[in-house]
């Protein structure tokens, strides 16, 4: 994969990344800003879904003063002008509505745009990048992302795996991650062949990003020099794994006690449901954070009264 990156990085052309959260697409978008002859340029990364949607055409074309009512005097340039020469990175790109994604096809289509309230086109010079937890084409197919934009952005794509996927990272990984914060807190902390071993065997549903979190709370809570095979099964099995369905194990072991599945299955949804909605703030948000329809989504969080 690193040296289709570096292919890629020379040709100056559009590039989707894909890959489920925490796999390391922002670290992909950074090799080919450094391999690219746009090092020198700015390199402005966007969340898409992070933007607010009401705000979300002027964030990113900008607006001229006086544009509308609460308008800086001066007006305000955009991310796609801030990124003039360089690349623009929106991540999330997904969660972009659609009515922006015509606007944005248009930008990247002709290489220039309108402010809101301007009536000179802006050219522009970028290059751009986007990133996404689910594969555009399953979006396109089912009419959340425009088709026309879609071809217009894969010029290339680069897939980027799940950990579970190449558990030959894992380990050198896990050492790169001890090695980094047994700098930063001036200590000398190592990790065992066994532990290696025990986080290779790991699924990794946070997959890179989990890893590193893991690695600091090993290099922070192991008692000795060593992190042994023991430090790390207490704490992967303490976020789910052994001890993550106390309910299962208590059933398996009691005799004339059992797990109720559904009642189970109920309150695993309710704080998958309950999360998403404090992480993203929106329905639409948490849905799209979920991947479920908005529609989906409103009805399970009445379900659970949330």
């Amino acid at each position: 994969m690193v040296d289709e990156v570096l292919n890629i990085a020379k040709y100056d052309c559009n590039v989707v990344i894909q890959g489920e959260t925490g796999v390391g697409k922002e670290k992909v978008l950074e090799l080919i800003h450094e391999n690219s002859s746009r090092r020198s340029e700015p390199c402005i990364k966007i969340n898409c879904a992070t933007i607010n949607e009401g705000l979300a055409e002027s964030e990113l074309f900008g607006y001229e003063k006086g544009a509308f009512t609460g308008a800086r005097s001066e007006g305000k340039h955009g991310y796609f002008e801030m990124a003039n020469n360089g690349i623009l990175f929106l991540d999330e790109i997904g969660s972009l509505p659609l009515h922006l994604q015509s606007k944005l096809l248009r930008a990247v289509q002709e290489s220039q745009f309108y402010r809101i309230g301007g009536t000179t086109p802006v050219n522009i010079n970028v290059r751009v990048i986007v990133a996404s937890n689910v594969p555009l084409k399953e979006l396109v197919e089912h009419g959340a992302f425009r088709e026309d934009l879609y071809y217009r952005l894969n010029i290339c794509t680069i897939d980027v795996l799940p950990l579970r996927e190449r558990r030959e990272d894992i380990v050198c990984l896990a050492e790169f991650f001890v090695n980094e914060w047994s700098k930063k807190y001036s200590i000398n902390k190592k990790i065992g062949y066994d532990a290696l071993r025990t986080l290779a065997c790991y699924s990794w549903p946070g997959n890179v990003r989990e890893l590193e979190n893991v690695m600091h709370r090993l290099v922070i809570k192991s008692k000795g020099e060593m992190i042994t095979e023991l430090d790390v099964e207490q704490l992967i099995h303490s976020e789910g794994g052994k001890t993550g369905f106390p309910e299962l194990r208590q059933a398996s072991s009691d005799i004339g006690t059992h797990f109720d599945f559904h009642e189970f299955m109920d309150a695993q949804e309710k704080e998958i449901i309950a999360y998403a909605m404090e992480q993203a703030g929106t329905t639409r948000k948490a849905a799209s954070l979920l991947g479920l329809p908005q529609t989906t989504f409103a009805r399970k969080k009445l379900k659970h009264g949330l």
